[in-house]
């Protein structure tokens, strides 16, 4: 589908009310557009995102974004493709080379938050793991090292997963999973989109209540107030 060419809301309209992440079910949906296509990866593995919005008759319109298929696989179809392990690699090494990949309309920048950005080439196939149930998000395991988070729904300004956890580190609080990198879609006109987060991946550990609970049934009062302390006052000055 050429960026500029209008599917229509038949299709795409039943593919989107099939999809758990669609936040407009119930709405009655009076078009679909292209909103933007961006290309990332070799050219040979050529892959990336399909940007869309979606009009409704009686509620603002909504934008998502799509994992487009590889060049030689792609149609007019309302689909999304399929997480694989060189779509993954090919992602985090654009996060460690911090490029700029340019779309019909806008582009998309990947940069990095670590001094040790992810490197592609030590990933294997078998550490890339998405996560299924997901509601809102597409979110991929990479190893015990990494936590791949692609945005399906678009939100102009700062998202909340990526600026919490840099605004509590530079507070101070260092229980909050590291950000590693990401991207964000820049566009005339439209505030800064985050597409993509990457974090360290933490090991769960349970339900946060129950492991709080425990955790201050289990470990002395003065040892609780000498740790939080800081750590509270730390949190006031955000």
């Amino acid at each position: 589908m050429a960026a500029d060419e209008s599917p229509g809301p038949g299709a795409w309209g039943e593919y989107l009310k099939d999809q758990r992440w669609f936040a407009g079910k119930g709405r009655r949906i009076v078009s679909v557009d292209p909103w933007d296509s961006i290309d990332v990866g070799e050219p040979r593995q050529r892959f990336g995102y399909r940007l869309i919005e979606v009009g409704y008759d009686s509620a603002p319109p909504e934008r998502y974004a799509l994992g487009l298929p590889s060049a030689d696989d792609r149609g007019d179809s309302p689909r999304e493709v399929g997480q694989t392990p060189a779509r993954v690699r090919a992602l985090l090494a654009a996060i460690a080379e911090q490029r700029t990949v340019d779309g019909v309309h806008g582009r998309l920048e990947f940069s990095s938050d670590a001094t040790d950005p992810p490197l592609s080439g030590d990933v294997t196939d078998e550490s890339i793991v998405e996560v299924r149930g997901e509601q809102s998000n597409r979110s991929t395991r990479v190893g015990d090292r990494w936590m791949l988070k692609e945005y399906r729904q678009l939100q102009p300004g700062p998202n909340p997963d990526r600026e919490l956890p840099r605004a509590l580190i530079r507070a101070g609080f260092g229980r909050v999973p590291r950000p590693v990198g990401g991207a964000v879609y820049r566009r005339g006109g439209v505030d800064p989109i985050d597409l993509i987060s990457v974090t360290e991946f933490v090991p769960n550990r349970g339900d946060g209540w129950a492991v709080w609970g425990r955790w201050l049934r289990e470990t002395p009062s003065d040892r609780i107030e000498s740790m939080l302390a800081p750590e509270a006052e730390g949190i006031g000055r955000l």
